[in-house]
């Protein structure tokens, strides 16, 4: 998370049990649904990745698409 020019890092592990049971639900390797999970939490995603931003909208995340 960007906060007034300040990266917040955060544990992959707060993420891997929700990224995991959504990356087997849709066939999405982990790595891609680790950012969904985290967003689930945020709220928001940020992405250039079209299959990781239509499972985040079925996910009712909002999407940023650059």
């Amino acid at each position: 998370m960007l906060i007034r020019g300040v990266v917040v890092l955060e544990p992959q592990d707060r993420y891997l049990d929700e990224a995991m049971r959504i990356a087997l639900e849709t066939k999405v390797t982990v790595y891609d649904t680790l950012y969904i999970a985290q967003a689930l939490s945020k709220g928001e995603l940020l992405t250039a990745d079209s299959q990781q931003a239509r499972v985040a909208k079925r996910l009712g995340i909002r999407i940023h698409e650059v």
